[in-house]
This record gives structure tokens, C-alpha cells and sequence, in this order.
């Protein structure tokens, strides 16, 4: 019983530090390269090193943070490219998955991704961006659900995770990235691109349509937003 109760206590203090390491990293606090240092931590949150350490390797293993030689734990250079570059690399293996995926759906799957794709129709009418992000979310874990390799969606997940934390902490400064991947233009796209690919998946597609799809389902938004932000260094360059 001693040992449980030790053992919880030991696992709320990871998730304390965790979280707290993780907030100020998404806020800017903790810039992109910035050594994170074990004992200050331990004087800030006033706890031992042994839930900060285990903290910090749930962090290394969601690359928020990585070691350095000789230098410890340093919260992992990014940039707005590196996150152009993830978002194809989700492009890749979403559009795999969902083609895995596409002959194990069932008709009551298929209803699922219409409930999910008017979610997000409601939702671009009232403007409510919670609402689209909802029904994006619930739309593609449908699909995704049914794919038969495990491995890949956990590759997928750790993914998508990494990429939540970096939009959170690159754009939450920049509207005009903001507006240009969930803003009205991008979300009737999306919802086109749905409907899409609905009609694919209940149909009998060709091999590699329902993967072209996804996949260029995602690519979009990389272009858009590279083109913002290229526009935007040009802007700076001739200002």
C-alpha cells in the first residue's frame, strides 16, 4: 500500500512538471534551443529531480526536448520550416493509413464521416472554429480507426502531437498563419476534400486514389502556408 501511494505521488509529480515544462515551451518562455536546467527546475517547483527527469523523457519522446552532449536537456530548435516539414511527413503517413484503412469501413463508418464533415459545416456557418476542429478531428480518427497497422498510426500519433505543440508554439503570435490554415477559405476547402473523399471510399477507387487524396488533403495547407510565410520575409526584406 506504502509503495502504491509512493508511486502516485511520484506520478503527480511528473504530470506537474510535465505540463509546466510543456506550457512554457507552447508560450514562447522556453525559446527554441534554450538549455533547461534540472536543478532550477527543482527549486522552482519544489519537488526532487527524479519526476523532472521522468517529465523530461515523456518530452524527449514527444521531440519537444533533446539532449545535448555535455550540455543536458535543451528544448529542441525549431522553426516555421520544420514544421512545414512535418506536415509532409503527415501527408505521407495519413495517406497511407487511410488508404489501409479504406476497405475495412463499414456503411456505419460512412455515416460517421458525413455526421463529422456537417459538424464542420455548422460550424464554418456560426464561425465557431472549436466546432470545425472537432469534426476534422472526429472525421479522420474514423478512418483512421479501422487501419490495420498499429505501428504506423502510433508513428502517425507522435506525429500529429509534435505538430499540435509546434503550431502552439510558432503561430500563436501570427494570425495571418493562422487565418490561412483555419480560417473560412481553408475550412470550405477541407470540407470539399472530405466530401471527396467520401465518395471515393464508397465507391470501389483504384489503388493509390483514396491514399492521393488524403494525402494531398494535407499538402494544401503546406503550400498555403509556405506561401504566407515567403510572402511575409519578402515583406520584411523590401520594408
Amino acid at each position: 500500500m506504502r509503495q502504491t501511494r509512493a508511486a502516485a505521488a511520484l506520478g503527480n509529480k511528473q504530470m506537474v512538471a510535465y505540463h509546466h515544462i510543456r506550457s512554457r515551451i507552447e508560450r514562447g518562455e522556453y525559446s527554441p534551443g534554450q538549455r533547461l536546467v534540472i536543478d532550477q527546475l527543482t527549486a522552482e517547483l519544489g519537488m526532487s529531480q527524479v519526476p523532472i527527469r521522468e517529465a523530461m523523457r515523456r518530452l524527449e519522446a514527444e521531440y519537444l526536448i533533446q539532449y545535448a552532449a555535455n550540455l543536458g536537456p535543451m528544448v529542441v530548435p525549431y522553426d516555421a520550416q520544420g514544421w512545414l516539414n512535418l506536415m509532409e511527413s503527415i501527408a505521407v503517413l495519413e495517406g497511407y493509413a487511410t488508404e489501409a484503412a479504406a476497405a475495412a469501413l463499414s456503411r456505419a463508418d460512412i455515416g460517421q464521416l458525413e455526421e463529422a464533415n456537417e459538424m464542420m459545416r455548422v460550424g464554418a456557418r456560426k464561425a465557431d472554429l472549436s466546432e470545425v476542429s472537432r469534426g476534422n478531428r472526429t472525421f479522420h480518427a474514423t478512418i483512421l480507426a479501422r487501419c490495420p497497422n498499429s505501428i504506423l498510426l502510433d508513428q502517425l500519433t507522435q506525429a500529429q502531437s509534435r505538430l499540435d505543440s509546434l503550431s502552439r508554439a510558432i503561430f500563436a503570435r501570427d494570425q495571418a498563419v493562422v487565418i490561412q490554415l483555419l480560417g473560412p477559405a481553408a475550412t470550405a476547402r477541407a470540407i470539399s476534400d472530405h466530401d471527396r473523399l467520401i465518395a471515393a471510399l464508397e465507391g470501389q477507387p483504384r489503388a493509390g486514389v483514396v491514399e492521393r487524396l488524403t494525402r494531398e488533403h494535407v499538402l494544401v495547407h503546406v503550400r498555403a502556408v509556405r506561401r504566407r510565410l515567403l510572402a511575409d520575409e519578402q515583406a520584411r526584406k523590401t520594408a
